[in-house]
């Protein structure tokens, strides 16, 4: 199982680094929230661009399953390679501190300038 979520990660970074090829920072960082987004929740589009928007919301898009949400989290840190520590006090308020796919990109961002 753990090499198919690999394969498909992979799969995923290289689509957004083609989509991104000479984009500012933030547009890749929007590409690639939406693709795992996409990739974790039941959507039943198959171009992320489709359905998502930096206003989406992202407690109505995964039902209000913070386990798929942090999944997708995961990845997001994976493929921007952050070492971001969060715990309880975020655990079980994923969706107040990320309500739409904008405040994860903000979010992304500002972590990347604190590297």
């Amino acid at each position: 199982m753990g090499e198919v979520c690999d394969f498909r990660f992979y799969q995923s970074r290289k689509l957004v680094k083609e989509r991104a090829r000479n984009k500012k920072l933030i547009y890749e960082v929007y590409l690639s929230t939406i693709q795992f987004v996409h990739l974790t929740a039941d959507g039943a589009y198959e171009d992320p661009g489709d359905y998502l928007t930096t206003s989406t919301d992202l407690r109505e898009l995964y039902m209000n399953d913070e386990e798929k949400f942090w999944q997708m989290f995961d990845l997001v840190k994976k493929y921007w390679r952050l070492e971001i520590k969060y715990g309880n006090e975020i655990f079980g308020r994923a969706f107040d501190a990320f309500p739409t796919v904008e405040s994860l990109c903000f979010f992304i961002k500002k972590e990347m300038k604190i590297m």
